[in-house]
């Protein structure tokens, strides 16, 4: 994706399978191996939160 100062943009997206949702989890000018490894820590949360109900 390039944003409209022309840099390009890292969006990291995950589709759930079984309910065919698209979950955006972020997006970066810079993206590095700490910034994904957040973002995946933050998806697990979010699905376990999704289970406990």
């Amino acid at each position: 994706m390039t944003a409209l100062n022309g840099a390009n943009l890292y969006v990291l997206a995950v589709i759930e399978h079984t309910t065919r949702r698209i979950r955006i989890l972020g997006a970066s000018t810079r993206p590095a191996t700490a910034w994904m490894a957040q973002t995946a820590r933050h998806l697990v949360m979010d699905l376990e939160d999704v289970a406990a109900r």
